[in-house]
């Protein structure tokens, strides 16, 4: 109770800063209007010990991890070279039905130029949706230099940014 009246009184402070130069401290306070608390059981200390055990997981996505029903975004575009291939643009979503060829996947186009087409993909021109491979920001390979080349380039707005990995901590992502 002692961090709930710490920190109404730490928000009451805080609001004190935007209050407006003609506005009196009697009229920035709410009055007769219901205040809403919401409380966090993880930081509630009086938590019932078995919150835990008794919370549902949610369902598993469907397809499993790594098997076909997967969801990918096209990076690049790939213009079918047989008539087995399939054609996509960038950002054309693809469902892989099939990853047992290794490099090369047998899918299904959902949208784009091919949907609902189906027929084989290069494996390295998609990445799982919603994974950080598919953003458009996120350049992994880039060096900081060339990061820089680019965000210069003709075209970039101000503000421009991309996300690389890190030269001298592995593991780790830069910000340019």
């Amino acid at each position: 109770m002692g961090t709930k009246i710490s920190f109404s009184s730490c928000w009451h402070s805080f609001l004190k800063c935007f209050k407006k130069p003609n506005q009196s401290e009697a009229d920035s306070k709410p009055e007769g209007k219901a205040v809403t608390v919401f409380v966090n059981p993880a930081t509630d200390s009086e938590v019932d010990a078995d919150f835990y055990s008794k919370r549902t997981l949610p369902p598993l996505p469907a397809g499993g991890p790594g098997g076909a029903g997967d969801l990918y975004i096209a990076l690049y575009d790939y213009n079918a070279r047989t008539e087995e291939d399939l054609s996509f643009r960038t950002g054309d979503t693809l469902e892989a039905l099939d990853k047992s060829a290794g490099d090369w996947w047998f899918a299904k186009a959902l949208n784009g130029v091919s949907a609902p087409k189906k027929g084989y993909i290069p494996a390295n021109y998609v990445a799982p949706v919603e994974s950080i491979d598919a953003e458009p920001w996120y350049f992994p390979d880039t060096k900081r230099l060339d990061a820089e080349k680019i965000l210069l380039a003709e075209g970039n707005q101000h503000g421009a940014f991309l996300i690389r990995n890190c030269e001298s901590q592995r593991g780790e992502r830069s910000l340019s």
